[in-house]
């Protein structure tokens, strides 16, 4: 993707206000522009401050590189996508509860609280945080959302969050939206969520994979498939999953274990799963024809 060389921040705003307009008349399915030369101050005065950020879209989220000075930034969805990412938060919560463990972190979602990781400074969709005495903000698990579009983005931003050394996650969380299906009708994948960890070899890939589609019987019943697969970082074979497994160590801030998934983790099934894809497909009924 080519870059724009940045001036000011009205230059910049109208560039990001340009796609969004192009988003929302699903004239393309990219979210995201790459700024360079933009300095650190520039970065976190003109563009990420309390001031700044009063000013322009608070739904932006950044991801600058300070080492080479370049600024790439997600342009929102229109909002109807973006409770996709609250839906998500709310199935795991629901489960950290039950473990008593939202009482000892904290997650975010869309506050503007930028990460400062390495030559790093990000600022995804939602984290959760394991609580500590210092205002230190380091998450060990990350949900990121975008378009299919996008995914050269959202893998990039995966090897960051996991390889780099002064990084404390352990589990980056993807969901790709089919952006011209609304329904999920007639797609092979709607929507995909990946479970994304690091390899012996430090590298991220892709542990777990599900997809997510919906299908019209002969009597216009609509029926959700979930699909899902997971792949051995060493072998690379590929085997079936019933769904998604999050260890609860990851939440606590601790190592996760290499013991077997056990009732004590988070477990998002199928039907979880499947449900959680009807009740975006439900939101989007509301402003189109699902």
């Amino acid at each position: 993707m080519d870059s724009i060389k940045y001036t000011n921040s009205s230059q910049l705003l109208q560039a990001l206000t340009h796609l969004y307009l192009l988003l929302e008349n699903h004239q393309t399915g990219h979210q995201h522009l790459i700024f360079s030369s933009v300095t650190r101050t520039q970065f976190e005065q003109d563009l990420t401050s309390a001031d700044a950020r009063a000013s322009s879209s608070k739904s932006l989220k950044y991801c600058y590189h300070l080492p080479t000075q370049s600024l790439a930034i997600k342009v929102p969805l229109p909002l109807h996508y973006r409770v996709v990412a609250n839906i998500f938060r709310k199935m795991v919560d629901r489960q950290l509860f039950k473990m008593s463990l939202l009482d000892t972190m904290y997650w975010n979602d869309a506050l503007g609280d930028i990460v400062y990781i390495g030559d790093w400074a990000l600022e995804p969709d939602v984290y959760w945080v394991p609580s500590t005495k210092t205002r230190y903000i380091s998450p060990s698990v990350v949900l990121e959302v975008g378009t299919a579009e996008d995914f050269a983005q959202l893998a990039g931003k995966a090897s960051i969050w996991l390889e780099t050394l002064e990084s404390n996650v352990q589990a980056f969380i993807t969901i790709q939206l089919d952006y011209n299906n609304e329904c999920g009708l007639g797609s092979d994948t709607a929507i995909r969520i990946a479970v994304w960890r690091l390899a012996p070899t430090n590298k991220a890939y892709q542990s777990v994979c599900v997809d997510i589609v919906r299908s019209q019987g002969l009597l216009g019943r609509l029926s959700t498939s979930v699909l899902g697969y997971s792949t051995d970082p060493v072998t690379e074979t590929v085997t079936s999953e019933k769904g998604i497994r999050l260890k609860r160590e990851i939440f606590a801030g601790r190592k996760a274990s290499k013991k077997p998934f056990s009732a004590s983790d988070v477990v998002l099934s199928r039907s979880l799963l499947a449900g959680f894809a009807e009740e975006f497909w439900r939101v989007n009924r509301r402003g189109s024809l699902c």
